[in-house]
């Protein structure tokens, strides 16, 4: 018989464990299950749980909470999401935790088939944890929609390493006691070299991965980087060979063999002996390039080691969560180099003995805020506060006292807070009401601190505020009401100044002007333009969360002071975000604006601002960005000829005509067609900007995209160009000018923000014996398309105005007219490019 659930947690539900008890991911469900002391079901197969599911509901129990992997509940992805999907339609509410998420290691024909299944799985529940930011945005850089509740909580610590046998990417964390998790004391070494070179006489220096013995797990490039130690380490593999995947070992064997390394495999490695065998390795080593949630980076830590772990965006965010518990190695050439300091100091790969951030009772606690949340439904807003305090004044704590207390007396209700914690050297102390979430000091990272903090947020809607900012009563309310009617998709409110702490505390003080005119001038941004990302500041900002999430956050890659919040707004007006000022929600800045504190002449001003201005003349593709001439990884202008726009028989003309484009449009990327001739290849051969294939520099691929997240690749060029008929690129900065400085809410706004570019017919024939449709003469032809990164991401949302879009997309006919064009944006006039230039002279300028 089946109990109603633990007394006094209404709110847990009830755990239905799948799988084998000894997996990974089985294991560590039971594990948090008891943590939270909520109800365990079990079920060996996906048949089981199907009818554990149906008992559960006869019982009367409305909530249900699956840990899940593809691999448990199905022979296939599509069987799994099947499974899940027949669990979903018999129980009231289901929560699922996601493990082992789709990523590029799966290959491509697996990564879509699973991308498709989990996508299947997030639909059928109310709610999902995922194990680390790293998994939220390999799902979003997917394209699989978010769950209405998403949570991330990071695997746990416990004390103590156990077994192998938990499969990377979303194992359960290592099996000990609940509580924090400490560092061994008999783990902490003496780490003289003397001492460590005494230990290792006689033998060659251990390296060891720990885990699972499949393809890219790191072995290799560990044999490589043994092999170059002087004398050559030997690498001791820890654990078990993956099912399928034997033939693996023998290859690494001989590979060893042939480089002249020691390789060793031990197998499974029982419980008991776990410890010892970990103390063989001198050198701990952690190199699975595409993790996403580690049980074995885990283990090593657990057991008080600091492994050599691969620089890359899941590693980093382990580092943020716990400090000084990884040695991060850039690229896999680095690693022989790695190795070899870390044999030279064998301190730097063991731990102090104390307390780690995050055990098994951190991560039980945020579950059951999580399961709460969950029960009484998603919020309409999140707020989140990047907070940071060198302990050198009281005036942060202060403040953050004053935010605090003002966000508990907001008019809007049911508010989620997230404070987030720049490296502060202490945390700071927070209400129950409140979360924290903390990440390690590298400096002012305002940006990835705002980001942590909306990861870790539940709302429908993001409001963001400065740790110094201070928001009167209704300023969540009415920030985010047109955000929730569907008005807008990101509003700015009104940000005020005054001394808010210290002697002169309650004195008002001036606010910028500029700001304040800027915004009557665009009408609230209704009237925006391209420039109007510079009246977004994100102090006093909100955003609807799918939205916030599309466009990848913020740059996290920003450092120092502002920016961040310019290019989180120029990438939300690329992508069609509606923004709106709000000068009824109001907020208060504890002290004069920036540009009044020393002056924009102050050195260090000036300093700051300048630092700001070369990051985003990196980021922003716009003239009024960056130094004339200079190229960029990102154009301003993309443009693809298509059609018959050049000459077949030698592409000189096509040559002349991307040469008169660079000159007076510099920053532009220009692709080849393939018909182009290799001529004008080798011409351009050695030109970034002009190539033959995708343009590049348009996007980001690879692992640069991996590392920059969506907020990379979505910052491409900011107009496209398609040409059919070669014109005189002259009339382009001018057209595109027009098209920046449209208001938004005028003739060129929205999906009109886009131009036809039309070479006038020949005059037609006078004469008495000219034909009716000859005194007419022909109409004029369509050269090219030139379509604002806006408009057609407006256009792709079927926002706008429907009825004036033209019918043909940007690579219509060229004999097509240019009237609905027209009607639906800028007609640009422009003289035919001459078949047949004359280049000496043209490029002489003769």
């Amino acid at each position: 018989m089946l109990s109603a659930g633990r007394p006094g947690c209404a709110a847990l539900p009830l755990h239905l464990v799948v799988g084998p008890p000894t997996h990974g991911v089985a294991l560590y469900a039971a594990q948090m299950a008891e943590a939270l002391g909520a109800e365990i079901r079990r079920a060996s197969t996906p048949e089981d749980a199907l009818r554990a599911a149906h008992e559960i509901r006869d019982a009367g129990l409305e909530r249900v909470h699956l840990h899940v992997t593809d691999h448990l509940f199905g022979r296939s992805p599509a069987e799994a999401a099947e499974s899940i999907e027949g669990i979903a339609a018999v129980v009231g509410s289901l929560s699922l935790t996601l493990h082992d998420i789709p990523q590029a290691s799966d290959g491509p024909r697996n990564l879509r088939r699973r991308s498709e299944a989990y996508a299947r799985i997030i639909r059928a529940a109310d709610a999902v944890v995922l194990n680390s930011r790293h998994e939220k945005r390999l799902l979003r850089e997917a394209g699989i929609p978010a769950a209405p509740l998403t949570g991330v909580i990071p695997l746990p610590l416990v004390p103590g390493p156990r077994a192998e046998g938990a499969a990377e990417g979303g194992s359960g964390p290592e099996a000990g006691a609940r509580g924090a998790a400490s560092a061994p004391e008999a783990a902490v070494a003496d780490g003289s070299s003397a001492e460590a070179a005494a230990q290792r006489a006689g033998r060659p220096a251990t390296l060891g991965l720990f885990g699972y013995i499949y393809p890219g797990k790191g072995h290799a490039e560990l044999i490589e980087a043994a092999a170059r130690q002087d004398p050559p380490a030997r690498v001791l593999a820890l654990g078990a060979v993956a099912t399928g995947h034997d033939e693996l070992v023998r290859e690494l064997t001989a590979a060893a063999t042939a480089r002249g390394v020691d390789f060793e495999v031990t197998g499974f490695i029982e419980d008991a002996d776990l410890p010892a065998q970990l103390e063989r390795v001198d050198v701990p080593v952690c190199f699975h390039r595409h993790f996403s949630a580690s049980g074995s980076l885990n283990t090593w830590i657990s057991a008080g080691r600091r492994p050599l772990a691969p620089d890359t965006r899941y590693t980093r965010e382990m580092a943020d969560l716990r400090p000084g518990t990884l040695t991060l190695v850039p690229d896999e050439a680095s690693l022989a180099g790695a190795v070899r300091r870390a044999l030279a100091d064998p301190a730097s790969t063991r731990l102090a003995p104390g307390s780690l951030p995050h055990g098994l009772a951190d991560a039980a606690a945020e579950y059951a805020r999580f399961f709460e949340r969950a029960a009484a439904g998603v919020p309409q807003a999140s707020v989140v506060v990047p907070y940071y305090d060198d302990g050198t004044s009281a005036a942060p704590a202060e403040r953050l006292r004053l935010i605090l207390d003002a966000i508990k007396g907001q008019s809007a209700r049911d508010l989620d807070v997230v404070v987030a914690d720049d490296g502060s050297p202490q945390p700071p102390h927070l209400p129950g009401w409140a979360r924290l979430v903390r990440q390690e000091d590298r400096g002012f990272r305002a940006a990835a601190a705002r980001g942590l903090g909306a990861d870790a947020a539940w709302g429908q809607t993001l409001v963001f505020l400065d740790a110094d900012t201070v928001p009167d009563p209704d300023f969540v309310e009415r920030l985010t009401a047109p955000l929730l009617t569907g008005e807008a998709d990101l509003a700015v409110g009104r940000r005020d100044h005054a001394w808010l702490t210290g002697p002169e505390a309650g004195t008002p003080l001036d606010s910028p002007a500029w700001l304040r005119d800027a915004y009557a001038r665009t009408e609230n941004l209704a009237a925006a333009d391209a420039r109007a990302y510079q009246l977004v500041i994100s102090a006093v900002l909100a955003v609807r969360r799918d939205l916030f999430e599309e466009i990848g956050g913020f740059d996290e890659s920003l450092s120092g002071y502002g920016g961040e919040d310019w290019e989180l707004a120029h990438r939300a007006w690329e992508a069609g975000a509606r923004m709106i000022h709000v000068p009824e929600a109001r907020a208060v800045h504890d002290g004069p604006d920036w540009g009044e504190r020393d002056g924009r002449s102050h050195e260090r001003a000036r300093r700051e601002k300048n630092a700001e201005t070369r990051a985003l003349a990196e980021r922003i593709p716009a003239g009024w960005t960056r130094p004339a001439g200079v190229v960029f990884a990102r154009p301003e202008l993309a443009v693809r000829c298509a059609g018959g726009a050049w000459d077949a028989d030698d592409g000189d003309a096509l040559a002349a005509w991307i040469g008169a484009l660079l000159a007076v449009r510099p920053d532009a990327r220009v692709e080849l067609p393939a018909g182009a001739g290799p001529a004008v290849a080798a011409l351009f051969a050695a030109d970034p900007r002009v190539g033959v294939g995708e343009v590049r520099g348009a996007e980001t691929s690879g692992s640069a995209a991996e590392e920059g997240g969506t907020a990379a690749r979505a910052a491409g060029a900011r107009f496209t160009l398609v040409v059919s008929r070669l014109f005189e690129p002259g009339v382009l900065p001018a057209a595109m000018a027009a098209l920046d400085d449209a208001p938004e809410n005028g003739e060129l706004g929205g999906v009109r923000r886009r131009a036809v570019v039309v070479i006038p017919s020949e005059p037609a024939p006078q004469g008495a014996d000219a034909a009716p449709q000859e005194k007419a003469g022909p109409p004029p032809r369509v050269a090219a398309r030139l379509t604002s990164a806006r408009a057609e991401a407006l256009r792709a949302r079927g926002l706008g105005d429907e009825a004036r879009q033209p019918e043909a997309g940007p690579e219509a006919d060229a004999e097509a007219g240019p009237e609905a064009d027209a009607e639906a944006g800028l007609a640009v006039e422009a003289d035919a490019f001459p078949r047949l230039p004359d280049l000496e002279r043209t490029w002489a300028g003769w």
